[in-house]
């Protein structure tokens, strides 16, 4: 979050937080394409221990909607572009940033509940 807002701030080309802004958002992409490979993967083995179901969907419906506005969120990042008045953003960081922090709650909503619910 801080380095896509210091992205959108820099009034000239800075390679290095676009760098860092990529590393991040493709480690997470990495994390919750896993976490969705082996949560979906769980959900199936389990889907016939009535123990914990209602739980184990909740959690795994969450997380999947989560992991559908990651998608959202790479889908909607603002491309900047370089011309001769300067840098032009092509998009809107504010949609880009609300669906980017949407999804992390909603992530952490899923993993909250897997932790405390009954």
């Amino acid at each position: 979050m801080v380095v896509g807002q210091k992205l959108v701030n820099e009034t000239g080309t800075n390679n290095s937080l676009g760098s860092a802004h990529s590393a991040l958002a493709a480690g997470i992409g990495v994390l919750f394409g896993v976490n969705s490979v082996t949560g979906i993967w769980n959900m199936w083995d389990a889907r016939k221990d009535p123990n914990g179901h209602r739980k184990r969907t909740i959690h795994g419906i969450l997380m999947l909607v989560a992991d559908a506005g990651f998608v959202a969120t790479a889908a909607s990042a603002p491309k900047r572009e370089n011309n001769a008045q300067g840098v032009r953003i092509n998009g809107d960081p504010s949609t880009h940033r609300a669906i980017a922090l949407t999804s992390i709650g909603v992530a952490t909503v899923g993993y909250v509940y897997m932790l405390f619910a009954r």
